[in-house]
């Protein structure tokens, strides 16, 4: 198990260094084990295990584009206008985006329009399409004994997570400055 998490720490690096951008995803895993036999002590019944998984999944589409430069204007002078003075080729756009909506809509709710299945795309038409068509990458990180609902336990796991995230960058691209956003503000890792 042990060769395989350092697998993917290595192919997470490869990907840091390439300038990909990732996020952490957890949620908790909840076992319960039954006994077959009940047993003749006092403590017989089911044992409740709570524990917490983490994944690290890479963004499909570069996201240094898609970053906005700020407001264009002072939001009290925006007016319908400024919405509906579109050019020929974003109002086509915009009638091609709400064709393929309605069209959906009605394949959903109107059972007498599925002869249009094949013919109504199912996604809207974008320039990350592409991307978005490919599987996303998902590396598991170790399973972490600790329970979520205790604030100890989530301080752990907080930790156990910063410290993953401070492997990799610090492997990855030595010597910067990296802060986990990403983690709610609570740690600035300085590599």
């Amino acid at each position: 198990m042990d060769q395989l998490n350092e697998e993917y720490a290595e192919e997470i690096v490869h990907g840091l260094q390439q300038g990909r951008e990732g996020y952490l995803i957890g949620d908790n895993v909840d076992l319960t084990i039954k006994p077959n036999r009940e047993r003749l002590e006092k403590q017989n019944g089911n044992k409740q295990c709570h524990w917490f998984n983490t994944d690290f999944v890479f963004d499909r589409v570069l996201t240094n584009d898609l970053r906005g430069t700020g407001s264009v204007s002072d939001f009290k002078s925006v007016t319908a206008d400024t919405f509906m003075s579109l050019s020929t080729s974003e109002f086509e756009s915009l009638v091609d985006a709400y064709c393929v909506i309605v069209g959906n809509i009605a394949l959903e709710y109107i059972p007498s329009f599925a002869w249009l299945k094949g013919i109504v795309p199912k996604h809207l038409k974008h320039r990350n399409s592409s991307a978005m068509d490919t599987t996303s990458e998902v590396y598991m990180l170790p399973l972490l004994f600790k329970d979520e609902k205790k604030t100890a336990d989530c301080i752990d796991i907080l930790d156990e997570t910063a410290s993953w995230l401070q492997d990799w960058y610090r492997r990855a691209k030595p010597g910067i400055y990296y802060s986990s956003h990403r983690l709610n503000h609570l740690y600035d890792l300085h590599l």
